[in-house]
Parts: C-alpha cells; sequence; structure tokens
C-alpha cells in the first residue's frame, strides 16, 4: 500500500513507535491540522508542546519557543534559522536536524517527567530518520484538502482580505505544498523502513540468547 500524501485522495493518518524515548513527533503539510492534534496535549501537564514554527519566527517571551529560540542562537546564531533560499536545502537539512536534537537534549533534561511534543512540517528536513526519537504521528489529507484548508484558516484570520489577496496566497501555499510535499513523502517512505520498538526488544533479546 502507498503510504504517501496523495494529491487528492485523503488517507488515515500514518503512527509508528521507533524508540521508547518520551517524544511525540506530530507532522504533516501545512493545512492537516497537526497544530490542532498538538494543541490537545498543551492542556495535560505531563507533556510539553514546542511548535517549529514559533521557533523559526519569533516567539513570545516566556514562552517555550523562546526559550529553546534563544538556546540555540546562543550555540549556533542566526544560519540556524535561514531559510532553503540563502543555504541550499543541504545545509537546511543539516541544521534542523542540529536543532531537532538540540531540542530535545535540553527538554530531556529540563523536563525529565514530561513527554515532549514536536509539532511542525520541518520534520521532513531532517537528514537521518535513525536521529528521530519517541513516535512519529504524520497526518495524510491530500495536498488539495491541505490547501483547501490552508485558504479557509487564512480567511477567518484576515476577513477583510481582498479577492485578488486569497487568490495570492492560494498560489503561493500551492506551490509550496509541491514544491516540498516530496520530501514529506520521503520521510514517510524513510520511516516505514525503520523497526518498531517492539521489534528492536525482541532484536535485543536474541542477540542476548546467543
Amino acid at each position: 500500500m502507498d503510504i504517501r500524501i496523495d494529491e487528492t485522495i485523503d488517507k488515515a493518518p500514518y503512527y509508528k513507535k521507533i524508540s521508547d524515548d518520551k517524544v511525540i513527533n506530530i507532522t504533516g503539510e501545512g493545512g492537516s491540522g497537526k497544530s490542532t492534534i498538538a494543541s490537545k496535549y498543551k492542556k495535560d501537564d505531563n507533556y510539553i508542546v514546542v511548535d517549529y514554527d514559533l521557533i523559526m519566527l519569533n516567539p513570545e517571551e516566556g514562552t517555550i519557543e523562546y526559550e529553546l529560540r534563544q538556546m540555540l542562537l546562543n550555540k549556533y546564531g542566526e544560519v540556524l534559522f535561514k531559510g532553503i533560499n540563502e543555504l541550499g536545502l543541504d545545509k537546511v537539512k543539516e541544521n534542523f536536524t542540529t536543532m531537532y536534537t538540540e531540542i530535545i537534549n535540553y527538554l530531556s533534561k529540563k523536563e525529565t517527567n514530561k513527554t515532549i511534543v514536536l509539532d511542525g512540517s520541518q520534520l521532513r528536513f531532517i537528514n537521518d530518520v535513525q536521529v528521530i526519537k519517541g513516535e512519529v504521528f504524520v497526518l495524510r489529507p491530500s495536498i488539495q484538502t491541505c490547501i483547501s484548508q490552508s485558504v479557509k484558516r487564512y480567511i477567518q484570520k484576515n476577513p477583510q482580505a481582498t479577492i485578488e489577496q486569497i487568490q495570492e496566497y492560494t498560489q503561493k501555499r500551492t506551490n509550496i505544498l509541491y514544491q516540498l510535499n516530496p520530501l514529506m513523502n520521503e520521510l514517510l517512505i524513510k520511516v516505514s523502513t525503520l523497526p518498531e520498538v517492539e521489534k528492536k526488544r525482541a532484536e535485543l533479546f536474541n542477540q542476548n540468547l546467543n
């Protein structure tokens, strides 16, 4: 069965647990509903939720995203947050993998009793899926559905937007999704090849028998 996100067909979310680390990776295309799901964890004190988008932009002081951005800035500087147009895809992947690892290491020491929930489509930029910790949850509505949902959200946030502005936003979102979706599908395929945590336990048990 093709696990990739389709252009027109909505699919059920993809889930895989690849380690026992207390990390939940929620990802998918913009408009897939990942942030809505992630927000539910914010109501539970057993979880700490991090939004990649906020880290990359200008997070509000006092938020966990602000704290993480400052930590990353102090270590690596502004270059860690630059985009594909400035750095190229390979460097963006390298930078995101650094960011991912640093965030997990930092929060695992700071919030030892909490599960870390990482929300954002940026997981597609991980340069080695072996680095991913915990559970992976990929929302898979079609590209067309994601575009439609993104436009609806834009209109709700910008009720005074003109038809021209809405059309411009729609085209921009369409271009971005079609450009970046192959990376999300590549992530799905690579994650699907990883052993599940139960299989890892079986492998370790068998090794101990030999």
